[in-house]
């Protein structure tokens, strides 16, 4: 698993794409690791939602004739952070303009910004899941080795 994984890197330049699937941390005993950032095409649009990679959080267990491991996925922090509080303020600016009444006597206008909230988690976990898939499918690939 070290083998197939390169230290984090905060700033990666565009042209960058990565030799090694994940990058991350990887000890004796536990890793932490992200699946490599997807390269970007001529005009600076990944093929894939980068923010939405999941970070993948494990340990290794000693067993009789190898190791089990275990661990999980999860959002990165900064979007687990992020859109509770990107949905409030969009629901609190939107629902005190209904409230003072910006759009007249119509309260039915408050249905739109629930329905932007349904759109952007729907398309955040619809994102994660399928990139948690291509994690899955290449940690296994990772761990065979």
């Amino acid at each position: 698993m070290a083998a197939q994984t390169e230290p984090r890197r905060w700033l990666v330049p565009f042209w960058s794409q990565g030799a090694k699937p994940f990058e991350g941390t990887v000890d004796g005993t536990a890793f932490r690791v992200l699946t490599r950032r997807e390269p970007y095409s001529f005009f600076g649009f990944s093929r894939t939602r980068n923010a939405g990679r999941p970070v993948v959080v494990g340990r290794f267990e000693p067993a009789p004739g190898g190791c089990h491991v275990r661990g999980h996925m999860r959002l990165p922090l900064f979007i687990l952070i992020f859109m509770p509080v990107f949905f409030t303020l969009w629901m609190g600016t939107f629902g005190a303009a209904v409230w003072n009444g910006a759009f007249g006597e119509d309260r039915l206008v408050i249905l739109f910004p629930c329905a932007i909230i349904v759109f952007i988690y729907t398309m955040w976990t619809t994102t994660f899941w399928q990139m948690a898939g291509r994690a899955k499918v290449a940690l296994t690939a990772a761990l065979a080795r």
